[in-house]
């Protein structure tokens, strides 16, 4: 193999492909792992990972409410794509509230009231807006049938 470097033709620092080892490494055998033999082809990254660290501290009374949580969010989630309430907006963004609130279980049973009251309000609001819809026209229907006849 040619070097691309005049004079350069003999070195014995030339590798394939015309780059060296990067600067750092060390080349040639590896010392043995005192952890004993790795399967054929496979080194060591690096250090062996940490240790994990235990699950985060829950005070249980937040444990508690995380049921009527859930069960706010779904039932705000459903109301939006069956109903098409915008209250029902405040009612996931409540839901999330309470279940993402992992210390003070006051606050997540006032979030997971919260959510409750903006669902109900939604479909409160959504029954008194289709019953006026349709309650409307024939309110005016009979309202000019009945006109009709007195004069």
């Amino acid at each position: 193999m040619s070097s691309p470097w005049p004079g350069h033709e003999h070195d014995p620092q030339q590798h394939p492909g015309g780059y060296g080892p990067p600067p750092g490494y060390a080349t040639g055998p590896q010392p043995q792992s005192p952890y004993g033999q790795y399967p054929q082809g496979q080194q060591p990254v690096g250090p062996p990972p940490p240790v994990p660290y235990g699950p985060p501290m829950v005070n249980p009374e937040v444990e508690e409410t995380r049921g009527g949580a859930i069960a706010a969010l779904v039932t705000s989630a459903v109301t939006l794509m069956f109903c098409g309430s915008p209250v029902s907006v405040v009612g996931i963004v409540f839901g999330i509230l309470a279940m993402v609130e992992k210390q003070d279980a006051e606050k997540a049973r006032r979030f997971t009231k919260y959510s409750w009251i903006a669902t109900i309000c939604g479909i409160v609001a959504m029954v008194l807006l289709v019953l006026i819809l349709f309650a409307l026209p024939f309110l005016i229907a009979l309202g000019a049938a009945a006109g009709e006849g007195t004069v």
